[in-house]
């Protein structure tokens, strides 16, 4: 017993190294074009899902650097999904009253899916035009993600799985040796397992990349999800058997006191 609550702990301070997520400032970039109109814009990569999003931007000459406005140019916005589908087609872009910027409100409604997705936008003047597109991600949380997905995907997803197995283990050992007293500790083992596995997906760590996949649902919450209820049930298991087990032992002594003369 005591070196599996050791191997335990080991495997648990393992899935908390990937945890640590660095977030980067951001920059803003200049799209420019010869003769023609620059479009500069602040670049933000990571967005809330099912939060409005706000882009704004300045348009300029690119040859002489004075700034446009609404009284010669105009712009619009298109937006992709990760299958190059248009969600928004040629939105005409409002100019600010201030006199400043360009501002598109867009609806929560259109980052109801986790992943990629990729944004242009185009202005025209009488004597040019030009355009730029980037691409920005949409998470739970509006944190970058891609930490976990891209750097460290290996050793999270090599972790986790290595948790999985060990927690069935305690499963399987749980209801093997269910006559024993140490089967109540392997189920807390694999609840504790579970459920912390479950609760970092349901935060935001992405086990399947989601970029390539068009599902109704999340599949890396529906797997975390899954694993805090099997976690639950090595709990109610657990607490089940120690009170049978009471029972038992209470029986037991009734009839040790009743034959003690």
């Amino acid at each position: 017993m005591k070196k599996a609550l050791k191997l335990t702990f080991f495997f648990l301070f393992l899935i908390i190294i990937p945890i640590l997520v660095y977030s980067q400032p951001p920059f803003e970039e200049v799209s420019t074009a010869p003769a023609g109109v620059a479009i500069s814009f602040p670049l933000l990569f990571f967005f809330e899902q099912n939060k409005n999003i706000i882009f704004d931007f300045h348009v300029f000459n690119s040859t002489t650097g004075l700034q446009l406005t609404n009284t010669t140019t105009n712009c619009t916005f298109h937006l992709f999904d990760n299958t190059g589908i248009h969600i928004i087609n040629q939105e005409p872009v409002p100019f600010d009253s201030t006199g400043i910027d360009w501002v598109l409100n867009v609806s929560g409604t259109n980052f109801s899916r986790l992943g990629a997705y990729v944004f242009l936008v185009n202005c025209q003047a009488s004597w040019g035009g030009g355009f730029d597109n980037h691409r920005f991600r949409v998470t739970i949380d509006g944190e970058d993600d891609e930490v976990i997905t891209n750097t460290n995907s290996f050793s999270f997803n090599f972790i986790f799985w290595i948790m999985f197995l060990l927690s069935i283990i305690f499963i399987v050992m749980m209801h093997k040796f269910k006559e024993d007293t140490a089967s109540i500790s392997y189920g807390f083992f694999a609840m504790i397992l579970m459920i912390l596995m479950g609760s970092i997906l349901l935060f935001g760590f992405q086990l399947i990349t989601l970029d390539n996949l068009s599902l109704p649902y999340d599949l890396n919450r529906l797997i975390g999800t899954i694993c805090i209820v099997i976690g639950l049930y090595s709990a109610w298991f657990s607490v089940e058997l120690y009170r049978f087990r009471k029972k038992e032992h209470n029986k037991d002594k009734e009839k040790e006191d009743f034959i003690a003369p």
